[in-house]
């Protein structure tokens, strides 16, 4: 009825690496005033969520329904409720489907496919991608939107870079404050750095096969 998805996304909350998730473990830790070198350190944390699943559980729901209320504009995860659609960084979400999964270690993550308002049926995309206009406009948005690159970093300085672990463990940046821009770069570059970041070896990517 609606066509091809426009969306499919997995979506998987680090509930080992997130102070939320201890808050609601029972955790005496002050969101407003965070600093994350107070304690606890990442085996504690490891050992509060293994040893309760629902709090577990409940961060998880907690994220997602903000993610999806925040992000993209819909709110319907209360039972029986009918779907309210905003703006979302998306546009306007026509209709969505989710399943939630447990991982091999019992943590949970979410599959979602979502349909946007005004997306181009499969037909109408092929007649649309032949125009050089509409083939532009996908170029630009894909420009803007995806990068392989750090922006102002070159590789001597990426490989110079400290790696921090458990970044997560962390209040994320707040838009409202006059330094955000210049924060959310440097988070930015931290995360790639700690999981992006790859030195290419003989030994460790080259293997040879003999025939």
């Amino acid at each position: 009825m609606k066509g091809p998805p426009s969306l499919w996304i997995t979506i998987n909350p680090s509930d080992t690496g997130d102070p939320i998730a201890q808050v609601f473990a029972g955790e005496a830790i002050d969101l407003d005033s965070f600093c994350r070198t107070s304690g606890p350190n990442s085996e504690q944390r490891g050992q509060t969520i293994a040893a309760d699943p629902y709090a577990v559980a409940k961060f998880f729901h907690f994220v997602i329904a903000a993610i999806l209320e925040e992000l993209f504009g819909i709110k319907a995860y209360s039972q029986h409720s009918h779907m309210i659609r905003t703006d979302g960084i998306f546009g306007k979400v026509a209709s969505y489907i989710g399943t939630v999964e447990a991982q091999g270690r019992g943590t949970l993550h979410l599959h979602i496919i979502i349909w946007l308002c005004g997306s181009l049926t499969s037909q109408k995309m092929q007649k649309a991608l032949k125009t050089e206009a509409f083939r532009t406009k996908i170029q630009q948005y894909i420009a803007t939107n995806i990068r392989a690159d750090l922006d102002g970093a070159d590789e001597a300085s990426v490989n110079r870079m400290p790696r921090e672990c458990g970044l997560s463990y962390s209040r994320p940046c707040n838009p409202r404050e006059p330094d955000y821009e210049f924060r959310s770069k440097a988070m930015e570059m931290k995360l790639a750095k700690a999981v992006q970041h790859h030195e290419c070896s003989k030994e460790a990517c080259l293997v040879v096969k003999k025939s």
